[in-house]
């Protein structure tokens, strides 16, 4: 387990002995990731993230993104690589997979190898909105919020769907809590 510690401006984290140790202005969040092997820091101001940053234990940056500028940047196998996307929403980086998801404000998400080719685009299942990403155990899930029709009559509306990174497929596994 990475104990990370952080501040507003600070964050700090041990590995192998060592203090990894740096500054960025506006931390909301910032905590270490185990399914991937990395920390992962949000920044942003009145707690509404603009930006991520994703290192590994060392400290070496593995990915960042911009919402407001649109920029996406990562390393991977001492490659640096860097899109623009406009109207940028959120990312979701999966080095284990190899993959980043991309969805911008439109609602689309594209599957990008970390070598920047585009593997295909994701449709949101009919009466859905994709909002974000995350993973189990069971893979990478985009967790959608569905319209008037897909609302149970609790109030819920957010729903998991299982990504298929080969074909950009969704597969309904059910309310997301």
């Amino acid at each position: 387990m990475i104990n990370v510690e952080y501040s507003k401006t600070n964050i700090s984290w041990e590995f192998n002995r060592e203090l990894v140790r740096f500054e960025l202005e506006n931390i909301i969040y910032a905590a270490y990731v185990n399914r991937q092997n990395y920390i992962n820091i949000q920044v942003g101001l009145n707690f509404i993230t603009t930006e991520e940053y994703f290192h590994d234990l060392d400290g070496k940056l593995l990915l960042h993104y911009n919402q407001n500028s649109g920029l996406i940047e990562w390393n991977y196998k001492n490659i640096s690589e860097r899109m623009i996307v406009e109207n940028l929403s959120n990312v979701g980086f999966f080095p284990n997979q190899g993959i980043v998801l991309v969805r911008n404000n439109d609602g689309r998400v594209k599957i990008i190898n970390l070598l920047t080719k585009e593997l295909c685009d994701v449709k949101a299942p009919d009466g859905h909105e994709m909002i974000y990403f995350q993973e189990s155990d069971q893979g990478i899930t985009i967790v959608c919020d569905g319209d008037e029709n897909h609302t149970d009559k609790y109030g819920r509306n957010r729903h998991n769907f299982e990504l298929d990174i080969e074909t950009g497929n969704l597969k309904h596994k059910g309310l997301s809590y």
